[in-house]
């Protein structure tokens, strides 16, 4: 990791905004984590108490769904993983992702 980040800033690259093909393999790549296991138990989860929520979500095992969400990016082609980390970052250094955080952290 720290070798990638070196060669990146000794060669940025940039890699342009998402394109249309991008949006539609990350769409894909969303829906694919919609249907995983743990991730359908979070979904269940509205209206529900919020002692059920707490029960539910020590169930989970977040290193292995880190994982799982990490491997189907990798699975993404190398262009369209550069653009969406791109994204993620340029909306990180936005703010974008603090105020999508708070808005899902108030349901």
């Amino acid at each position: 990791m720290l070798d990638a980040i070196h060669d990146a800033r000794a060669n940025p690259r940039n890699y342009g905004p998402l394109t249309p093909d991008d949006q539609r393999a990350v769409q894909t790549l969303m829906l694919g984590l919609v249907t995983d296991p743990q991730i359908m138990k979070l979904m269940t989860l509205e209206g529900s108490s919020r002692a059920e929520m707490d029960r539910a979500m020590e169930q989970v095992n977040f290193c292995d769904l880190g994982v799982t969400i990490l491997r189907k990016i990798d699975a993404l082609p190398q262009d369209t993983k550069g653009r969406l980390w791109s994204e993620v970052m340029s909306q990180a250094a936005r703010g974008g992702i603090e105020r999508q955080m708070r808005q899902l952290s108030r349901f």
